[in-house]
């Protein structure tokens, strides 16, 4: 069978720098949420409710999973 253009042009997907790509995105999310989340912690002030830190651990779930898959 021949090749059509289409298939020709096809590139391939490069992962070869994408732990630097999850490591920015991780540095970028905790330095998002530093002054309203993970400050409180260190000044005392962290009087968050179940929902606030339910909400993180999902978020934080994401980002964890997205380089393992």
């Amino acid at each position: 069978m021949k090749a059509t253009a289409a298939s020709k042009s096809k590139k391939k997907i490069n992962f070869n720098k994408f732990g630097y790509y999850a490591i920015s995105l991780v540095v970028v999310a905790v330095l998002g949420l530093w002054p309203t989340y993970f400050s409180k912690f260190f000044d005392g002030t962290a009087d968050f409710n179940f929902y606030y830190h339910f909400h993180f651990m999902l978020a934080a779930s994401w980002i964890v999973q997205l380089p393992i898959t």
